[in-house]
């Protein structure tokens, strides 16, 4: 299971490297950038994430805001108010260093992180059933108890006989019965995953272990 996540994420990490290109923004644009940034209390900012590179290119060549917006509204997605705050220090940091290697590891990581999330919580059904699969395959391979198919037997040939014995006693007598090889607690797991347990009666009854014979 490790793996199947493990090659998702390296994935999603060679994916997202350079989704938003520092180094493209040059000369005038960085002057802007500094200025926007250093006053950015005075701006609305509004941070968009595309999926597709044709479309993060042309968002990037057009200069007008609202031109920007509309495109931005129809072929990306804007990003939540935390992930826009992060953008925009990282942006503040850059403007203020002019570090491209140290702005574009930041901004890869927020992206990173960002489609991340977004993609395990739309696959979040696949995901579950991968991890009950690989959790059942665990269980499966692990050796079984050599006192369950025995102690299953005695549970239900005494509940047949007697439905009405609580549980929590009855547990005991088996786990005695088997020398304390098997806990209470285990016996009550294998109970409710076998399903033996006959509906709750409305009092409990005294009751004595009912031994099949062994095979």
């Amino acid at each position: 299971m490790i793996n199947i996540f493990q090659k998702i994420d390296d994935i999603l990490i060679e994916s997202t490297k350079s989704m938003c290109d520092v180094s493209s923004v040059r000369g005038s644009s960085r002057s802007e950038l500094r200025r926007v940034f250093r006053h950015a209390n005075d701006y609305t900012c509004v941070v968009y994430r595309f999926s597709e590179d044709k479309y993060g290119k042309k968002f990037s060549s057009i200069n007008n805001p609202d031109e920007m917006i509309a495109f931005g509204e129809k072929y990306g997605k804007k990003v939540g108010e935390e992930e826009r705050d992060l953008f925009q220090a990282i942006m503040f940091i850059w403007s203020m260093t002019e570090d491209d290697r140290l702005a574009q590891k930041m901004v890869d990581d927020l992206y990173y992180n960002s489609i991340k999330k977004d993609f395990y919580f739309e696959q979040r059904g696949c995901i579950e059933a991968i991890i009950r699969r690989e959790c059942n395959r665990t269980i499966a391979s692990k050796p079984r108890n050599k006192n369950k198919d025995r102690a299953l037997e005695i549970l239900s040939a005494t509940w047949q006989r007697y439905p009405g014995a609580p549980q929590e006693s009855l547990c005991v007598a088996v786990r005695n019965h088997l020398n304390g090889r098997v806990s209470v607690d285990t016996l009550k797991r294998w109970i409710k995953s076998a399903g033996i347990r006959p509906k709750k009666p409305e009092k409990s009854t005294s009751f004595s272990l009912v031994i099949p014979d062994e095979a």
